[in-house]
């Protein structure tokens, strides 16, 4: 047997005809002349289409968001802990219209130090209310899924060990997008500074990356005591609707899925977030009332994470009239960030964010009138003739999303008291809340502590 060096080997090679590449390359110098012509004709046409696209895709982007691709090339934007876009999140339901990102944010340690079993409990039945109520149970009639993420604070990572990530939440550590230092106005900082501490201060603001999950259509920020207890493919729907066009109504009946906030009619215009106002500390003298920072939906954009990060910076929040001097804030009992929210679609982006009914989308169970008996939230609305609705009132079934906010928290098993009509209406809430727990535990539990109220849970 030859070897691979033998003649014979050497010979089949040879008994192929040999290339003249030289005499090839030089048989028609005016077919090659003709050849490069065109072609390089084409390069240059192919240049001039890809620069006029990317031209007008810019310019379009430069006209809705002013300033922020300057601001990124000067570097007059600083941003800190953005790593890019995260990767994308494919659902295995192949008939899902899309997947809807959830977002809690973890900015302080808890008490104890860490996150212990209570709001382990919380994070655990919020995430399967959402379930609930997805494309993953099919008795929900949602054509949406969803992913679950834990934004924390990297200052605050020793606190949160494994119990968010085992019970399947996309645990991102990321800082504020700004560091205090790097703030130009004194009093927000000063502000700022004064926050720290519990929920707010410059931590608050690491909310902000929820802008940058942008393999997702829509962002649902939520705290840890809320809970979905409706699908919202009807705001993900219209968000998804460029010109807002199936938002015709606005109080939720015929032509309308989405219930705003005074039946206020809108369309025809980009949905680019969704929140509720906190009335419950409105006053007479605020101009604009902040929004409630327990659910806000919003579209992730680079760009809007851009825009509120130069204005972070820029720092232009007065003592005397919150943002820009214009009445957003400052607000007792209400944070920086929850100014910032109405300020930047109220006025910066005028018209691109919805304020919804917090009765059904935002519950917080709140008494509507303020000490003189004067509805909180029309302060600034004479045209409504001090009527306001009574979330107190609202039928379970008709609401949304709940937020323990003022209700006690229903996993430290405390009986709401009383006969009042908050009280009544807690108690159904926390009888859902504990539904949900049963189900998420797939088994009646067996407590015996007021087990109409708990569901066996305590």
């Amino acid at each position: 047997m030859s070897t691979p060096h033998s003649p014979q080997t050497m010979c089949i090679k040879t008994n192929h005809p040999t290339l003249n590449l030289n005499a090839r390359r030089g048989s028609n110098p005016k077919r090659r002349r003709i050849s490069l012509h065109y072609f390089f004709i084409g390069l240059v046409l192919t240049t001039i289409i890809i620069f006029t696209l990317g031209y007008h895709l810019f310019y379009r982007s430069s006209r809705r968001h002013k300033g922020l691709n300057e601001g990124f090339r000067h570097g007059n934007i600083r941003v800190l802990g953005l790593t890019g876009h995260e990767s994308s999140y494919a659902s295995d339901y192949t008939n899902a219209k899309a997947t809807i990102g959830y977002v809690v944010t973890i900015t302080h340690c808890p008490p104890s130090g860490s996150i212990g079993p209570e709001l382990a409990d919380a994070a655990a039945i919020l995430k399967h209310s959402i379930h609930l109520n997805s494309i993953r149970n099919s008795e929900s009639g949602s054509r949406y899924d969803y992913q679950m993420y834990a934004l924390v604070h990297s200052d605050v990572a020793s606190c949160v060990g494994p119990t968010l990530k085992s019970l399947g939440y996309k645990v991102l550590m990321r800082r504020s997008p700004l560091e205090l230092k790097y703030i130009e106005g004194e009093y927000l900082r000063e502000r700022l500074l004064k926050e720290d501490g519990g929920c707010c201060g410059i931590n608050e603001f690491t909310k902000l990356h929820a802008y940058t999950l942008v393999a997702h259509p829509a962002v649902v920020l939520v705290d840890l005591d809320t809970m979905v207890l409706k699908p919202m493919d009807h705001l993900f729907d219209a968000m998804m609707d460029d010109n807002g066009a199936t938002l015709i109504g606005g109080d939720g009946g015929s032509g309308s899925s989405v219930e705003t906030a005074f039946g206020d009619a809108i369309g025809g215009q980009s949905m680019d977030a969704y929140y509720t106002r906190e009335y419950s500390i409105a006053r007479d003298t605020m101009k604009h009332i902040p929004v409630q920072g327990g659910f806000l939906v919003v579209r992730p954009s680079l760009i809007t994470y851009a825009d509120f990060s130069s204005i972070l910076r820029k720092g232009d929040y007065r003592e005397d009239g919150g943002w820009a001097g214009l009445g957003f804030g400052p607000s007792q009992g209400s944070s920086v960030f929850q100014d910032l929210i109405p300020y930047y679609y109220d006025h910066v982006h005028a018209g691109t964010g919805v304020e919804l009914n917090r009765c059904v989308y935002n519950n917080i169970v709140d008494d509507p009138r303020d000490g003189s008996d004067v509805c909180r939230d029309e302060y600034n609305r004479p045209d409504r003739n001090d009527e306001c609705e009574d979330c107190r009132s609202r039928p379970v079934d008709e609401i949304v999303v709940s937020h323990f906010k003022l209700c006690q928290k229903p996993w430290e098993c405390t009986v709401p008291k009383g006969e009042r009509s908050e009280d009544q209406l807690c108690k159904k809430l926390h009888a859902e809340w504990f539904m949900v727990r049963n189900d998420f535990e797939a088994k009646e539990a067996g407590g015996k502590f007021q087990p109409k109220h708990f569901r066996g849970s305590c």
